[in-house]
C-alpha cells in the first residue's frame, strides 16, 4: 500500500478515498508540498497518540505550525500488533 505523503511510510485515509479521517506514522520529515496538500485536503486537525518519550524522540513537524491544531493524546498498552486490517479498529477501542 502506498502512502498518501512521501516522507511517510504509511499515510492513509481511514476510510476509502474519504480525506475527512487519516492516519499516519509521525509526519517528522514532511515537505512544504506535502503541507499544502494537507490543507487543501481541509486536514487542519493532528491527534498524536504516541507516549511523550515516542514524542521527543520523533517530535512531529506540525506540531507548531499555525494552520493546525495539534493534540498529543498518549494511548499506551495494546503493544500486540492485530492480526488483520479487519482488527485495527477493535484493538484502537481496547487501548482506549
Amino acid at each position: 500500500m502506498a502512502s498518501l505523503l512521501g516522507s511517510t511510510q504509511n499515510t492513509r485515509c481511514i476510510l476509502p478515498n474519504d480525506f475527512r479521517y487519516i492516519r499516519s506514522d509521525v509526519p517528522c520529515q514532511i515537505t512544504a508540498k506535502e503541507t499544502e496538500w494537507l490543507l487543501q485536503q481541509d486536514v487542519r486537525t493532528l491527534i498524536d497518540l504516541r507516549t511523550w518519550e515516542e514524542q521527543q524522540r520523533k517530535p512531529c513537524t506540525l506540531q507548531h505550525h499555525p494552520a493546525f491544531a495539534y493534540h498529543s493524546l498518549p494511548v499506551s498498552g495494546g503493544s500486540t500488533v492485530p492480526a488483520t486490517p479487519e482488527d485495527v479498529a477493535a484493538s484502537y477501542i481496547a487501548m482506549a
